[in-house]
C-alpha cells in the first residue's frame, strides 16, 4: 500500500470493484481504515470516500488473503 499499490487500489475502487488492501505495516492500515492518507499525492477525501462506501477495506491479517479473487503484489524497488 505504498506509492504504487495505493493509487492502484484507488483506481480499482473508482471502477466499482471492492478491494482488500494489505500491508504488513499496522500504522498504514490504521491510517487508511480511518479514511486518512499518508501520501501527500493522495487526498484523504479519496481514501475516506471508498472506505465509507465499502469499496475499500484494509488489513494486515495474512489469514484474510484467501478472500480476494485476485492478488496483485507491489514491492519496493532500489
Amino acid at each position: 500500500m505504498g506509492y504504487v499499490g495505493l493509487p492502484l487500489v484507488l483506481r480499482f475502487c473508482e471502477e466499482d470493484f471492492k478491494v482488500l488492501g494489505f500491508d504488513v505495516d499496522s500504522k498504514k492500515v490504521a491510517t487508511l481504515k480511518g479514511g486518512k492518507s499518508y501520501l501527500k499525492s493522495i487526498s484523504p477525501s479519496r481514501i475516506s470516500q471508498f472506505v465509507r462506501s465499502g469499496h475499500l477495506d484494509v488489513t494486515d491479517d495474512f489469514s484474510r488473503l484467501d478472500e480476494p479473487d485476485c492478488i496483485l503484489i507491489c514491492v519496493p524497488t532500489l
